[in-house]
Parts: structure tokens; C-alpha cells; sequence
């Protein structure tokens, strides 16, 4: 029998964070969770960076290879500002194609250099589990650095991001739980997927 305490009804997808929202938290000494947080976030990011983390959390398929699902950041933030929210969505439209071009483009040079699927880990992205405001269950924030998405290496880092984000939940939900979140079934999938050569 499981004794891990069941902290949420359902482990969740990852929050996405392209790491430019990152640094700016970094450099304002602001704490990771405040990325759940849309006013205080609106004070030290722009709305367009803002909408492009929105556009990337509403279609997270590049980074967890898993279709028809997003994030529930439009939670966190409809929780905390509506009218922000709605501001931010209407913004999306018009910063199409930017997260290719400063997220996805396999332009980096580091992109070429993965020795395997471990050294992704804190390379391609970061995994932070935060305490949700005014809830009782844990986030992963998943930071989302540039070129790795997007190269020769996708498949893989798709791969890696959803083994590590199921790995970290683990420790806060039980395995019935797990098994229910759709990245799990993507986890599976992604085993019986023969591996390819770096």
C-alpha cells in the first residue's frame, strides 16, 4: 500500500516558464511561485513576455509532445486578476511565431551539445515545485531554456521534461494519481518508442 499523502485530487501538467521570465524573478529577488501570481508578476514583466508565456502554457505540445492539453496557469491567473487575464489573452494573437524564435529556434549552440539524456536536466529545462497560493496541493514550474525544444534533440527533451516532471510528482501523490494524468500515458508511449542515436 501507498503511504504518500494525496496532496491534490489529480498531479498536474507543469507550469511552463520560458527562462527569461526566469531571470527577471532572478534579478527582482522574487520567489518562483510568483509566477502564479499575475499582478505581482505584471510589475516586473512586460505583456507582451507575458502573453508569450500564456501562448506557451495553452499549448504545451512542444515541450511535453502531448496534444489537447494545456497548464492551468489561466487558473492561477484568473484567480488572482480576470481582468489581467483577459487583457494578457487578447494579446496572444498578435506575438504569433514569436516563441519559435526565442524559445523553439535550434539556433543555440548548446542545443548540439548532449552527451545524453541526463546532462538535458537543468540544461534544456529546470524543474521547481512551489506551494500554490491558497491551495494544498504543489506546482512544477518547468523552465524552458532556449534551443532545445526545437533541434535534432526535441524527441528526447520531450521525453526527459515529462519522466522528470512524473518523477518529482511522485513524491507528492500517490501512483493512482499519477496514473490518471495524461502525461503519464505519454510516459508509457514513450517507452515502447525505440531510441535513436545521438
Amino acid at each position: 500500500m501507498d503511504s504518500r499523502p494525496e496532496t491534490s485530487a489529480s498531479c498536474r501538467m507543469p507550469i511552463l516558464v520560458p527562462y527569461w521570465i526566469a531571470k527577471v524573478l532572478q534579478r527582482n529577488a522574487l520567489h518562483a511561485k510568483t509566477v502564479l501570481d499575475l499582478p505581482q508578476l505584471k510589475k516586473v514583466c512586460s505583456l507582451d513576455d507575458l502573453a508569450l508565456m500564456l501562448a506557451l502554457n495553452n499549448n504545451p505540445e512542444r515541450v511535453t509532445g502531448l496534444a489537447g492539453v494545456s497548464t492551468e496557469l489561466t487558473d492561477y491567473w484568473r484567480t488572482t486578476s480576470s481582468r489581467g487575464l483577459l487583457e494578457i489573452e487578447q494579446l496572444v494573437p498578435l506575438y504569433a511565431g514569436k516563441l519559435e524564435e526565442r524559445l523553439f529556434s535550434d539556433h543555440e549552440a548548446d542545443a548540439n551539445q548532449v552527451a545524453d539524456e541526463n546532462s538535458l536536466v537543468g540544461k534544456a529545462f529546470e524543474l521547481q515545485m512551489v506551494e500554490a497560493p491558497n491551495s494544498l496541493s504543489n506546482v512544477n514550474l518547468m523552465v524552458i531554456h532556449p534551443g532545445y525544444f526545437g533541434g535534432k534533440h526535441l524527441g528526447m527533451c520531450q521525453r526527459v521534461a515529462v519522466r522528470e516532471h512524473l518523477k518529482q510528482s511522485y513524491a507528492f501523490s500517490s501512483f493512482s494519481v499519477l496514473a490518471n494524468n495524461p502525461l503519464f500515458a505519454k510516459y508509457v508511449a514513450n517507452l515502447a518508442e525505440p531510441v535513436q542515436a545521438l
